[in-house]
């Protein structure tokens, strides 16, 4: 490793004061080649204090982030989002309630039973007393009382065995069902290629700081130089304002690359579902992928075959057709075979001067078995319509499946075009880099020895700029382009699958009544 790059960690790290878990973190800038006898001072910002204050709020900013940072790699972000996120449970949760639409269509095979009971109740109260002429009252006198309570139950055991809307309920019901597991995959697929694309994008941020800041540091040496030149009475024309101009642009390409990254760990954040202020920093290296092994007719082939999208527009399809059915079969008669039972309770207490007198009775009155007709000849055609629309609706669903198929070899093809011209923009922006790295240092030497003016320093500084930022994005297209093939193709990521399967056997143990 060449002293300059040495010093360019050193230097990075006596400004920004990082702790020592991120200088423990492989560094991303990595020159070339490097003039051996250029010497780097610390920059003390004597003339830029302006430039001093922003770069210190920076480093507060990012002690932030890393004080509410959690470092994890990009299978841990995956797993925290499969366990966390609300909108997938969401979804399970209408699977469970179209679980129990099923059931609910099931259970019209159940036999039903219906009881009707009444209740009848009076008081009866009297008193005789005889009298002789004189209206004077006799003895033995008579007091009574009745009370009559009657009970009438009847019991309705029915079990329809011929309805022709049945079968259709069941049907689209079932339909229904596999449509809505279909969409809990497309909502668990699109969640894991939001957390890749958020990741990346976190990862290509945290390269061009470290790039950023290197840049600045340099760009504020050169200032100090220029300044330092023109004290000892050197003419130097517009240069010093040409770099402090500069100085300032790579710091407003820091502060905007800590912005995007502040956003981007805020979006991760969101999607893993993380508790209070929390935020995330990549753990993994910005590496490339694996490479996409497939070639694209072989891709879009199994994107026509497996995507779910094209699968629920056809189960939706299916389930609009048996909803069809089922209206057009209210019209046909249905048969239900009954059987009738009726109890009878009577219980009468009579009181003659205080002396009670209870009688009750329990009579089972004849049931009856019989096979019930209910047919609804004409209702306006009421249902017919309705089910005219259902059939219109499945037809509208088939289209969209077509529609579906046409959209998914759409976005396999273009992920992997994006893919093919990423993996040559990564070799390309990385030899760019090199160049420019080399350029750069070079220039930096020629102008401490007087041989270039500040304007061709610039220049190549901002070609190397330039090139950082090129080759970032080239890194994070090339790893996006392949975590979309695998979404568009319907596969999932190396390791994802499992902890998908895991995700979902964790559903199925809390759903009621497993």
């Amino acid at each position: 490793m060449s002293r300059c790059f040495l010093a360019l960690v050193v230097l990075g790290a006596m400004l920004f004061q990082l702790p020592e878990s991120v200088l423990a973190r492989p560094p991303a800038i990595n020159p070339k080649t490097a003039l051996e006898e250029l010497d780097f001072g610390v920059p003390q910002f004597t003339y830029s204090p302006s430039a001093k204050r922003v770069l210190a709020e920076i480093s507060l900013r990012e002690n932030q982030l890393l004080e509410l940072g959690q470092w994890l790699s990009l299978d841990q972000a995956i797993e925290l989002a499969l366990i966390n996120n609300p909108e997938l449970s969401a979804s399970y949760s209408t699977i469970e309630g179209q679980r129990w639409s099923v059931i609910a269509a099931r259970r019209r095979w159940y036999p039903y039973l219906s009881v009707e009971p009444s209740r009848d109740s009076s008081l009866q109260f009297g008193a005789s007393q005889r009298q002789n002429s004189t209206s004077a009252p006799i003895p033995g006198s008579t007091i009574t009382s009745e009370t009559n309570q009657s009970w009438n139950i009847q019991a309705n055991l029915g079990w329809t065995f011929f309805d022709a809307s049945r079968r259709p309920a069941i049907q689209g019901a079932i339909r229904d069902l596999n449509a809505q597991r279909l969409l809990f995959d497309v909502a668990a697929r699109n969640l894991v290629l939001a957390v890749q694309v958020a990741y990346y994008r976190m990862q290509e941020q945290m390269r061009l700081v470290d790039q950023y800041k290197v840049i600045t540091l340099l760009a504020t040496l050169q200032l100090d130089l220029a300044i330092e030149r023109q004290q000892q009475g050197r003419r130097l024309g517009n240069q010093i304002q040409q770099l402090r101009t500069t100085q300032r642009a790579e710091i407003t390409n820091l502060i905007d690359a800590y912005v995007a990254l502040f956003e981007y760990s805020v979006e991760l954040s969101k999607l893993l579902a993380l508790p209070g202020l929390s935020l995330v920093i990549p753990a993994d290296a910005f590496d490339s992928p694996q490479p996409w092994l497939d070639p694209l007719d072989a891709t879009v082939a199994h994107a026509l075959g497996f995507r779910e999208e094209i699968a629920v527009a056809l189960q939706q399809s299916q389930a609009q057709s048996w909803r069809s059915s089922e209206l057009l079969g209210a019209y046909w008669p249905r048969l239900d075979l009954l059987a009738v039972g009726k109890l009878d309770a009577f219980s009468n207490m009579s009181f003659v001067n205080g002396e009670a007198s209870p009688n009750s009775q329990l009579n089972a009155g004849p049931g009856t078995v019989g096979i019930a007709l209910n047919w609804s000849l004409y209702d306006g055609g009421i249902k017919a319509a309705d089910a005219a629309k259902r059939r219109s609706e499945a037809r509208t669903l088939a289209l969209q499946a077509d529609a579906a198929r046409l959209q998914a070899s759409a976005q396999v093809r273009q992920a992997y075009v994006r893919y093919v011209g990423s993996v040559l923009q990564v070799q390309n922006t990385t030899d760019a880099v090199s160049d420019s790295w080399s350029a750069f240092i070079g220039a930096i030497g020629l102008f401490h020895n007087n041989a270039i003016n500040a304007t061709t320093l610039i220049q190549t500084q901002a070609q190397l700029v330039d090139a950082l930022t090129a080759a970032a994005a080239a890194q994070r297209l090339r790893s996006t382009s392949v975590a979309e093939l695998y979404r568009y193709s319907a596969r999932w990521p190396p390791d994802v699958e499992r902890l998908f399967e895991q995700r979902g056997a964790q559903f199925d143990r809390l759903r009621p009544g497993s």
